[in-house]
C-alpha cells in the first residue's frame, strides 16, 4: 500500500483500531532486523509525548522508501520530522525546501526538540543544529550540482 494509503486509512480507524495499529508497528519492529528502526523507536518511545502515529504511520513509510539515501530526522516532545536531504524541491525563491522545512522547524519548535539525527550509511548520528545546517548547505549543493547536469544533458 503506498504511503499516502496507509496514512490515510490509519486516519479513517477508531481510536482502538489506531492503538492496535501503533502496537502492531512497534512489536514488528521490536522483533524484527532493522537496527536504525529500532533506535529511532527507543528515542521516540523515551522522548515523544503524543503523536506517536508521526513515527510509526509516516516516518516508518518514508525511511521505507528512501532505499537508503540520508536523511534529517528531529524527535520533539510532540512530534517528529523527516527531512529529505536529496529533494529536488525549490521553493519559488530558490529557497531548497529541505532547508526551509528545517528552519520553520527551528523556529516554531527550537526550545521542544529532543535530538536531530542524520541518518546515512546505515548509520545513526546525533548533530547539533550548527552541524545538522553544515550537512544541509552540503546536501543542497549536491543537489543543484545534480540539477544542473540533468539541465546540461537535456
Amino acid at each position: 500500500m503506498a504511503r499516502k494509503q496507509i496514512a490515510i486509512a490509519y486516519y479513517e480507524k477508531t481510536d482502538e483500531q489506531k492503538r492496535r495499529y501503533i502496537s502492531y508497528m512497534r512489536n514488528k519492529i521490536r522483533k524484527g532486523d532493522d537496527a536504525i528502526l529500532q533506535s529511532m523507536m527507543e528515542l521516540i518511545e523515551r522522548h515523544l509525548k503524543k503523536y506517536h502515529a508521526d513515527f510509526y504511520v509516516h516516518d516508518v513509510s518514508l525511511y521505507r522508501n528512501t532505499e537508503g539515501a540520508p536523511f534529517l530526522w528531529i524527535v520533539r516532545e510532540y512530534g517528529t520530522h523527516f527531512i529529505n536531504l536529496y529533494s529536488e524541491k525549490f521553493l519559488d525563491n530558490e529557497v531548497w525546501d529541505a532547508k526551509a522545512h528545517f528552519e520553520a522547524i527551528l523556529f516554531n519548535s527550537r526550545k521542544e526538540i529532543k535530538g536531530i539525527y542524520l541518518i546515512d550509511n546505515g548509520k545513526m548520528q546525533k548533530l547539533s543544529e550548527q552541524s545538522a545546517l553544515a550537512t544541509l548547505a552540503i546536501k543542497e549543493s549536491i543537489v543543484r550540482k545534480n540539477l544542473e547536469c540533468d539541465i546540461k544533458k537535456v
